[in-house]
């Protein structure tokens, strides 16, 4: 698996789908990836539901966080993960009846 250097330039990178079933899928980015501090979650298909829930997950299943929050009026939301070690992550977003999982490496 390759990384960027750390000294690479902010990049935003669309981050690949595991699973997930919406038409708005290619309206999602999760930038940084890989992350040092905190990781962004834009989607402009955000704005036009009540709860958007984002679950963060180390790849061996155990929940590290999880959020739900009114984004009817947002686009765009973030996960701190400045305390978490190095290595794969899941990020969990669910909204309407879509679920959609992502990996994130955190650097």
């Amino acid at each position: 698996m390759e990384y960027l250097p750390s000294d690479t330039a902010v990049q935003v990178l669309e981050v690949k789908l595991v699973s997930g079933t919406t038409n708005e899928l290619s309206t999602i980015s999760i930038y940084p990836n890989p992350v040092k501090n905190l990781l962004n979650i834009q989607c402009p298909c955000f704005k036009g539901y009540k709860q958007v829930t984002v679950s963060l997950y180390h790849i061996n299943g155990v929940m590290l966080k999880s959020t739900t929050t009114d984004r009817r009026f947002g686009s765009e939301l973030s996960i701190n993960m400045s305390n978490y070690q190095q290595g794969m992550y899941i990020v969990n977003i669910v909204f309407d009846e879509s679920n959609l999982i992502y990996k994130v490496f955190k650097e």
